[in-house]
């Protein structure tokens, strides 16, 4: 019997792993990063490719007009420039450009006359003076050459009265007086005042010296405005158009007095003011003249007027030493007279001779109000 060698008790060894070398892990994200980088500007640079060739720009002003391709900008000034599909924009000046791009003022060097009493402003030629007056309970205003002894292109005379009669007068006092033919009657509107302008000419046809003159006449509130040419139309026109009427102002506002006891102001308007007490006017200030001195009736016809009649009063009843007496009121010249209209009614008048051309009216039937009325004077100043 064949003998079996005996079996080992060891017990093998465990089977072993293959060994591998071990590789570190690559770092992709740094390389996405760059990639995405380059391709983000590959896109932006087609995009700008693409828009500069492909699409026409926003064009929405002057500036972006002048760099858009195929724009053109036309010699003017300000300059204007044309896309090609044909919008247009214009350049925009500041402004000191736009100041340089006005014509000269030919008025810049003129003088300015202000009326506060009617509430206008109008330029003159620098040669000129205006020279006031009143004429038949109006305020005539004549712009005149002292040098050479005569009036300037331009007159001004404001009444108490409306449109229509204004005209009726002014037709009247020409035709009635020169030879003179009425070419034109328009409506004009001048500083928002509405008016007619009438076209004259002046002189028989047959006359080759005749000339031609024009009357403005506007209306505003209770006062009309009639504006006369003296010859020279092209500087009437010229003068005209620097007529502006202003903002209206309170007449006592051009002034300041002293009321005497219990004296109060009751009214005031761009043409009246009046005082008094106890609910009666007493005293009436007015920028229009409502007595005319030329028309009074001599102190012997007093008991025989009528309605709307005055008569001159003799100065030294009152204690004037003529019965109209030169005098001054917050500096500026006068004329005083007294005068009645029918019983009970008796009225000291102050009329200025000087700008401002006012009038003032006081009823002294009763004691002590010529005394008060004297008072009220000597405290006037004119502002």
């Amino acid at each position: 019997m064949e003998e079996i060698p005996p079996q080992s008790t060891i017990p093998p060894f465990p089977p072993v792993s293959p060994v591998y070398p071990i590789s570190k892990p690559k770092n992709y994200a740094i390389v996405w990063i760059i990639a995405g980088v380059v391709i983000l500007t590959i896109g932006l640079g087609i995009g700008l490719v693409a828009g500069k060739y492909l699409f026409s720009p926003q064009v929405s002003s002057y500036e972006d007009c002048i760099i858009a391709k195929g724009s053109i900008v036309q010699e003017s000034y300000p300059a204007t420039c044309v896309t090609k599909d044909g919008k247009s924009f214009r350049q925009i000046l500041t402004d000191e450009e736009k100041k340089n791009l006005q014509p000269p003022d030919p008025t810049a060097n003129w003088k300015t006359y202000t009326n506060s009493n009617f509430s206008f402003v109008i330029k003159y030629y620098p040669n000129l003076s205006p020279q006031e007056q009143i004429i038949d309970n109006s305020t005539f205003i004549s712009f005149v050459n002292k040098e050479k002894q005569s009036n300037g292109p331009i007159s001004i005379l404001v009444s108490k009265t409306d449109l229509d009669s204004a005209i009726k007068f002014t037709k009247w006092t020409i035709e009635g007086h020169v030879v003179a033919r009425l070419l034109e009657e328009k409506s004009v509107e001048i500083s928002d005042a509405k008016g007619i302008r009438l076209h004259y000419e002046i002189g028989s046809p047959e006359y080759t010296g005749k000339e031609f003159n024009d009357y403005v006449i506007l209306t505003r509130g209770t006062l009309a405005y009639t504006l006369q040419s003296q010859g020279d139309l092209v500087a009437f026109d010229q003068i005209l158009s620097t007529f502006k009427f202003i903002e209206n102002k309170p007449l006592n506002s051009i002034f300041s007095v002293i009321l005497p006891d219990p004296f109060q102001l009751m009214r005031s308007t761009e043409n009246i003011a009046s005082y008094g007490f106890d609910a009666v006017e007493y005293l009436v200030v007015t920028n229009i003249p409502t007595i005319n001195i030329q028309t009074l009736r001599s102190s012997t016809e007093c008991g025989k007027l009528t309605a709307g009649q005055y008569c001159l009063n003799k100065g030294k009843g009152w204690g004037q030493a003529k019965d109209i007496a030169d005098v001054t009121v917050g500096g500026i010249s006068a004329k005083s007279f007294y005068i009645s209209g029918g019983s009970d009614n008796a009225y000291h008048v102050v009329q200025m001779t000087q700008t401002p051309l006012l009038e003032f009216k006081m009823n002294v039937a009763g004691g002590g109000l010529d005394q008060r009325f004297q008072s009220f004077l000597a405290t006037i100043k004119f502002l």
